[in-house]
């Protein structure tokens, strides 16, 4: 799995030895530290407990989450430190965490609150600020992530060059993401900042490789022959150390076994392998640098897919046996009375008549409880009555496979046997490896998962579902999954505010910007656009046109699939089987219009786009990004371009001019029985506070 850099530097185990640079500030935990304790510890719930102790003669600060009876915990917290470290303008500083515990902070995260990260001070203590997206002055900060997993202490370095008008650092350690599950901890035994001294020794980072070994398998898998070599790939910037290469099959060491040439290694069965049979292989390595890493790579004897074969286009869209489709689904879609309590097939065609392509599980097909140790069986007769249904509807099934009870050893034998079963219907289309995944599962974890199923099936896509409310959220996890559900979710207060629609464009530009971070690899982000209310976070059900206006606003901002999320599994006054009438009107009345252009929403984005520019009102959005927004496609196959159009204004009228790429002379006004004429390439409109236009161009 290829790994976006981090500025977290070498991590060492069991730390010992002196460090470079001269110490501009260091906390110990021991007596006589108190004055650089934390100013204020503050944590989501008050979940979590701390205590300075001591743990085999040494003083550590401990933060664990209280033992409790729930699956899923929000443990975000911010500890901040008290005192600032004299640091000069330009110079290079690192920090120094040691740590242990049971959850990996490596690739923890937040924003502005609940995260670890470096402030920087002018010569006057205060805080060096800059303005955020919707023009606020907020202090300026730098992200760091460390290790905490393991029972040794793990020392982990971030380097920083300090900002030229810097006078002093400050730190601050803690996360939104990930949370401490019930009954597990983080301890803390120093914390530190080592400032480069001229002509000094600098060993942190100038190895040049920070980077551990990423893992690749190169030979096919699924394949029938019993005799298949298995070939993987162990890339490093540096030179392995192979005294620490091991490599594990089915918990067997085969690392005697491997043929090497340079960094690709081969598996050469002894014996015949057996039909359908699933072999995971672990390996584990590490370069010269001490840079160490371990992958489960996976290999599949047996038939591979022959229907239904999803693969992306270079821009993210969804091909099925390469036709570009773009799925329109409900979230969470289980038996409930709309569908007379779990008859699918006519809850399929029901969904399907309102403009809905494909369907999303909230859990299904072994859900693990983990309080209780089995699977619901409820949730999988669920499953196996809907792949009927789907056989019979031709509706497509998005499916969180295998439940939430990720460390349970039987995982990926639920993982084989839930791809087996499915491998005679074409309908199942994404399997879906985590929900809210950064707070829940690391990186490795989804990618292990990920390498399991495709060694299994070549068909189907993996996804994930988790918020790009902070950038940097999803940069982790995007080379784990072929599909990212964006969960768009901003209308909280009881009235509409200024911020709700404009925050669609933020999270699907935050979503692109870690994808362009890590190389921008095709993957197909999706909306998941909030069709629901929830006491105490969200207060009130969105209006036919927030709900409008979010899926437009998203499409034309990058999302090639759209998910309405709307807990039709529960029996509340949220979910779309007890929402009012008018309510569930909304919500269809905005499916239906994508599902009658869904063949043009899945078409390629024109080479040449319009260029809007607003005559009158407010330029800006909120956020900061300009009110009226458009994207032309070229149009599903024998029909003109179609042009999509919205504001992401709710306090104002607007009135635009679009100038078109190309000889159109009108342009017909989708669900809205009008016409617009062009005149001299140029579409003159007006949008209503948050209103959308949808054009079909004609020459």
């Amino acid at each position: 799995m290829a790994m976006p850099a981090l500025c977290q530097g070498v991590m060492e185990r069991d730390p010992a030895g002196p460090e470079p640079g001269r110490k501009a500030f260091e906390l110990t935990f021991e007596k006589g530290q108190q004055s650089v304790m934390p100013l204020k510890f503050t944590n989501s719930n008050k979940m979590l407990e701390t205590v300075v102790t001591n743990v085999d003669g040494e003083s550590v600060f401990r933060i664990s989450t209280k033992p409790m009876d729930k699956e899923k915990v929000d443990t975000w917290f911010w500890w901040r430190l008290n005192g600032k470290a004299p640091v000069k303008g330009g110079k290079e500083i690192a920090v120094v965490v040691e740590a242990r515990g049971d959850v990996s902070m490596k690739y923890c995260g937040g924003k502005r609150g609940p995260q670890t990260a470096v402030f920087w001070h002018g010569a006057d203590g205060k805080n060096i600020t800059a303005q955020d997206e919707k023009g606020r002055d907020v202090p300026i900060f730098e992200n760091f992530g460390y290790e905490s997993l393991g029972k040794g202490w793990v020392r982990s370095i971030a380097r920083f060059t300090v900002p030229e008008e810097a006078s002093f650092v400050s730190l601050q350690i803690g996360c939104d993401w990930p949370d401490i599950p019930p009954g597990k901890h983080i301890e803390f035994r120093r914390i530190a900042v080592r400032e480069r001294e001229d002509g000094g020794s600098w060993y942190f980072g100038d190895i040049g490789d920070e980077q551990p070994p990423t893992y690749k398998r190169i030979s096919p898998s699924p394949v029938p022959d019993p005799m298949a070599e298995v070939v993987f790939r162990v890339d490093d910037k540096s030179a392995l150390d192979m005294k620490r290469f091991s490599c594990k099959m089915d918990d067997v060491d085969v690392t005697a076994r491997l043929a090497r040439s340079g960094n690709v290694f081969t598996y050469r069965p002894e014996k015949p392998w057996e039909k359908d049979s699933l072999h995971l292989f672990k390996v584990t390595a590490a370069d010269i640098h001490g840079n160490v890493s371990s992958e489960t790579l996976a290999f599949f004897c047996g038939e591979p897919f022959r229907k239904g074969i999803c693969t992306l286009r270079d821009d993210g869209m969804a091909l099925v046996d390469g036709k570009p489709f773009f799925p329109i689904a409900p979230f969470s879609y289980q038996k409930c009375p709309m569908n007379d309590n779990g008859d699918f097939v006519k809850g399929f065609r029901d969904m399907q008549a309102q403009g809905f392509n494909a369907i999303q599980t909230y859990r299904c097909y072994h859900y693990e409880d983990q309080r209780k140790g089995k699977y619901n069986k409820d949730y999988h007769e669920q499953f196996l009555k809907m792949v009927e249904a789907s056989d019979i509807t031709g509706m497509k099934i998005i499916c969180e496979v295998a439940g939430r009870d990720y460390a349970n050893p039987l995982r990926p034998q639920r993982l084989r046997e839930i791809v087996l079963f499915s491998r005679n219907h074409p309908n199942l289309f994404v399997w879906v490896l985590g929900d809210d995944t950064a707070s829940f599962r690391q990186p490795q974890d989804v990618q292990n998962d990920q390498n399991i199923i495709k060694a299994m099936d070549n068909a189907n896509f993996t996804g994930s579902a988790d918020t790009s409310t902070y950038v940097g959220r999803y940069r982790w996890f995007v080379h784990c999954t072929d599909v990212m559900m964006d969960e768009i979710y901003p209308f909280r207060a009881e009235v509409p505010e200024p911020y709700g629609l404009a925050m669609v464009k933020q999270d699907m530009k935050n979503a692109y910007v870690d994808k362009a971070a890590v190389g921008d690899p095709p993957k197909g982000i999706w909306a998941l656009v909030q069709t629901f209310s929830e006491v105490p976070l969200w207060k009130r059900f969105p209006t036919r046109a927030e709900i409008r206006g979010q899926a437009y606003i998203a499409i034309i901002h990058g999302s090639k699939g759209m998910t309405f999320f709307n807990y039709y599994s529960y029996s509340r006054n949220t979910n779309a089987a007890g929402c009012k009438p008018n309510q569930l009107e909304d919500l269809y009345s905005v499916s239906r219009e994508l599902g009658s252009i869904q063949d043009d929403l899945a078409s390629r984005d024109a080479k040449a786009q319009p260029k809007v520019t607003m005559l009158a009102g407010a330029k800006k959005d909120p956020c900061r990004f300009d009110t009226v927004t458009c994207l032309l496609k070229e149009g599903a196959p024998g029909k003109t371009p179609l042009l999509l159009a919205a504001s992401s204004r709710t306090d104002q009228t607007t009135p635009v001019e679009i100038s078109l790429p190309g000889p159109f002379t009108k342009a017909e006004v989708l669900f809205e029985g009008r016409t617009v004429a062009v005149a001299n390439g140029v579409l003159a409109d007006s949008f209503g506070p948050g209103e959308v236009h949808v054009y079909r161009l004609a020459k």
